[in-house]
């Protein structure tokens, strides 16, 4: 038998909805957070959120600073 251990954010998260590649977990207590996507599907996540999922808050995605 192969033990497989996944990293904590897989064990304390469930996956709510996908939008592309931005995907919308729920955490044990009660926190959503947007993962990944490009900033339209992120934008598009965030309309869905504002008409189906009210609780839901997300962070702004963050920004690459290139030099």
């Amino acid at each position: 038998m192969k033990n497989i251990l996944l990293p904590n954010w897989k064990q304390y998260s469930k996956p709510v909805a996908c939008f592309g590649k931005a995907t919308l977990h729920r955490h044990r207590n009660g926190r959503y957070e947007l993962r990944g996507g490009s900033p339209a599907e992120r934008a598009e996540a965030q309309e869905w959120a504002s008409l189906f999922q009210h609780d839901a808050v997300f962070t702004p995605a963050p920004t690459a600073t290139h030099r």
